[in-house]
């Protein structure tokens, strides 16, 4: 793109964006209400909506000291909308009266009176066409841009002869049944003209949540079953160190360059070399740091990989064992994920999973984190949870100290760091001591209230009366714990869970803390089922979707994106779009002195800008595709896809020139990502603040939904 492009300031009618990164009363139209009219009856966008939405997402903010440019008045195309508006309106209900036998001359009347009105402001905006065409044609634009203007101001008059040819048709019928023909034909032609901007968000089936548990399947139990599972088949693998390598099924005993190299989920850091550097590149002081410091979650398949596992914390059996491979392949020891199906005590799962008291609760929560499993029973109790589980295989000089002494390896020892115990404290019992009274404060907060039981929508709720409920319990809370104990930490009031340290803190055990039914395989790296995934995809229409053709097709494991910012946005599609852009924006200074918000254009004739898709990555550009016009209604599907429960996704309709943040809940944040995201945000406020500097959206609203 040109360097104009790139500094082309992010312009927006106010409701937009602009309300969080432009100083206030700067508001500006993004698209010309003519030119857009005459996208409306082509593609069937609103003038409201297209200036909302037109606007394209990854050009930045440029912020100024100066005094912002005022809003435009009413002009000519917003009273023509209006007016196209009212005629609708007025068509409809003589439908009404006609279907009624009531009497509609008066509807009649005012209709003509709307049709004169609607051609004198129809002679103003062809005008302004002609205006937009010369313009368009001293500015030396490629002949595409020129075609796109004639084709659509044909369009436009195409339409507008045929809503003024029911008008007349409908005054001019006779009969009543003829006249309601007339009109339903004329509603008929502005309804299917109209944007039916709608949207298939359903809370109750986004890609995350619980899932549940009882479609999780049972365990593997024979190694036969394993082999012919599929779960350890996969394609090539990409190995950083060495390409892409076919890897078997099993890669048996003899350790490889494999096991020391570093995959989508193993991925050796330098904070992971510095950790293990630190702890000797022993293998036994860094199977206890894993298995001291790492929290479990009890959910299936890799999530976040091993750097984002060392910066949360916490993690699966998967990402566990990836980061203890990857802690022992930085300290050059041979390591290979483990997998088969093990049997634990069911007083170790209850502990192990958060603590719970009840057998089925445990259970259910094995359950719905997808890990296949089935509870033992005997005399009617459960006594133990056959589950599939991964280990990690590492090879090490076990003879005769155990590890202790790590100079040549001679031997495969299993370790699971994901498995352990943990001592848990009581916090205050607060809702006994201060009891929250749920209903007096529901009577309250919907005394002014009205509910409408039918739509299920509850209005004029009395806000300042539930902050002031909400602040006087606060106050109980904190007199209560500054009572009971003054020096409390979060701790005691709450309650805390610390993990038990790794009861061989000298040498590796000889296996594995738990009975092993079956030993599936060991593999050097995961395959792709093993993993979860996210993907995006962008088509120009409903019918484009269920053709399965798409514009725009992502796909990567969350390992790979875990931590990452991920936008999704429009640039111009061809190198004239680019030109039409720029002929609109100001030129550079001689003097290298700030260009202001006034020499910026108040609309642009979005209806001739095509524009494409563009996916991005920590602000990388890694899908793109399409060819739409600005303000036209797409297709987007949005899905996480999981190893056990299959894909889970969601549709939305962007519009053309839309910016979206997508933020991937991989069940915590980092303290990194957290120490990021303020750091970032305090950028952005210092340049708000300055009025000076560059702002792209990617830095506001990206940041904050990865953050």
């Amino acid at each position: 793109m040109s360097k104009q492009w790139d500094a082309w300031p992010e312009i927006e009618i106010g409701g937009g964006f602009c309300g969080l990164m432009e100083r206030p009363g700067m508001v500006l139209k993004s698209i010309s209400w003519a030119v857009i009219f005459a996208f409306v009856w082509n593609a069937g966008l609103p003038l409201a909506e297209a200036a909302a939405n037109g606007t394209l997402s990854n050009p930045p903010v440029s912020q100024s000291t100066q005094q912002p440019m005022q809003q435009t008045q009413v002009s000519e195309e917003d009273e023509f909308t209006e007016t196209l508006q009212e005629i609708e309106a007025k068509i409809a209900k003589i439908s009404a009266k006609l279907s009624s036998g009531e009497d509609d001359a008066v509807e009649q009347d005012d209709l003509k009176k709307l049709e004169q009105k609607i051609r004198k402001l129809s002679a103003k905006l062809e005008s302004k066409f002609l205006d937009e065409e010369n313009e368009l044609k001293a500015k030396k634009l490629p002949q595409v841009i020129l075609d796109r203007q004639a084709a659509m101001v044909q369009m436009y008059q195409d339409n507008l002869a045929t809503l003024l040819a029911n008008i007349q048709a409908i005054g001019a019928a006779v009969t009543p049944a003829e006249k309601k023909r007339h009109a339903d034909r004329a509603k008929k032609h502005l309804e299917d003209k109209k944007h039916k901007h709608k949207s298939d968000f359903d809370p109750n089936d986004m890609p995350f949540g619980t899932h549940d548990g009882k479609k999780t399947r049972k365990p593997i139990e024979t190694k036969k079953e394993f082999k012919t599972s599929g779960l350890f088949q996969d394609e090539g693998v990409m190995v950083a160190a060495l390409g892409s390598i076919q890897l078997p099924a099993n890669a048996g005993n003899t350790p490889t360059a494999l096991d020391l190299a570093e995959t989508i989920d193993v991925q050796i850091t330098q904070p992971i070399r510095d950790l293990s550097a630190s702890l000797d590149n022993n293998p036994v002081k860094i199977y206890n740091w894993v298995h001291d410091n790492i929290r479990f979650m009890p959910t299936y398949g890799s999530i976040q990989g091993s750097d984002m596992t060392l910066q949360t914390k916490q993690g699966n059996a998967f990402d566990t064992s990836s980061l203890l491979i990857a802690m022992l392949r930085a300290a050059g020891i041979h390591a290979r994920y483990g997998y088969g199906t093990v049997q634990i005590p069911i007083e170790k799962v209850m502990n192990w999973v958060g603590g719970v008291t009840d057998p089925v609760a445990a259970a259910n929560l094995i359950a719905s984190g997808g890990i296949p499993g089935v509870t033992l029973v005997s005399g009617g109790k459960i006594i133990a949870v056959k589950m599939e589980q991964v280990w990690v295989e590492a090879w090490v000089d076990y003879y005769p100290s155990r590890a202790a002494k790590n100079l040549v390896g001679d031997s495969w020892v299993s370790m699971d760091a994901s498995f352990k115990q943990y001592t848990y404290t009581r916090g205050m019992d607060l809702q006994t001591a201060v009891p929250f009274d749920a209903y007096a404060f529901m009577q309250q907060a919907t005394a002014t209230a009205q509910v409408d039981a039918t739509l299920g929508s509850v209005t004029g709720v009395d806000n300042n009366a539930m902050q002031v409920a909400v602040n006087a319990y606060q106050t109980q809370l904190l007199n209560h714990i500054n009572t009971t104990d003054p020096y409390a930490t979060v701790a005691d009031v709450l309650g805390s869970q610390s993990i038990n340290p790794s009861l061989l803190p000298n040498h590796l055990a000889s296996g594995l803390p738990y009975k092993l039914i079956t030993r599936g395989s060991t593999f050097p790296a995961l395959s792709n089922n093993l993993r979860h995934s996210f993907s995006f995809d962008l088509f120009g229409s409903q019918m484009d979707q269920v053709l399965g053709s798409s514009a725009l097709s992502f796909n990567q494991s969350l390992p790979e994106l875990a931590g990452k910012k991920i936008t999704f946005g429009f640039a111009p599609a061809t190198t004239a779009d680019e030109a039409l852009v720029d002929s609109y924006l100001p030129k550079p200074h001689a003097d290298g002195s700030p260009i202001l918000p006034s020499e910026f254009p108040a609309s642009l004739p979005g209806y001739l800008v095509h524009l494409k898709g563009e996916l991005r990555v920590d602000g990388q550009v890694v899908a793109t595709g399409g060819n739409f016009t600005m303000g036209q209604q797409l297709v987007s599907t949005t899905a996480l896809n999981d190893p056990s429960f299959g894909a889970t996704s969601a549709t939305n309709q962007p519009i053309a020139g839309d910016y979206m943040a997508i933020g991937l809940d991989m069940g915590s944040i980092s303290e990194t990502q957290l120490t990021n995201a303020r750091q970032d945000m305090r950028t952005v406020s210092s340049a708000l603040a300055q009025g000076t500097g560059i702002i792209a959206r990617d830095d506001v609203m990206g940041g904050l939904f990865s953050g």
